[in-house]
């Protein structure tokens, strides 16, 4: 119906040195073959101004480091999942809400491996955002 829509994005992508003197045609570490993300959106005919939208975004595994050394090995990527709403009361007055890392995932936007140590910047935990925007 046209109270719903989706959207889909895809990407694959082969990251690797050529020929080089120190990593021959490794990987480059630190970049995911594949990313996606996916929404779906609720817009109700019956309410309206109101727009839902959950949405699961996905990075894939990679090495942590270019050696490929098999203590290092490869970060398994992550998936999380974020859900929004908002609504406009009028052209002026309008209210959101969203919910992110939905499920409290614990993840790492990146990990890398250096220096004999793995190294993980972690994710944002579950947070929740709500607020007004009103213009005049």
């Amino acid at each position: 119906t046209d109270d719903w829509a989706a959207r889909l994005a895809y990407s694959y992508s082969m990251h690797n040195y050529v020929n080089d003197d120190s990593y021959d045609d490794n990987e480059i570490s630190e970049a995911p073959n594949h990313t996606g993300n996916a929404r779906l959106i609720y817009t109700p005919s019956y309410v309206k101004g109101l727009r839902v939208m959950g949405e699961w975004q996905y990075v894939g595994s990679y090495w942590m480091d270019d050696d490929h050394t098999a203590s290092a090995g490869k970060y398994d990527g992550y998936s999380i999942g974020n859900f929004k709403a908002d609504y406009a009361y009028s052209s002026e007055l309008s209210f959101f809400a969203k919910i992110t890392n939905i499920t409290d995932e614990r993840y790492a936007v990146s990990a890398s491996y250096a220096y004999a140590r793995e190294d993980y910047n972690p994710g944002d935990p579950r947070q929740f955002y709500a607020g007004l925007k009103y213009l005049w």
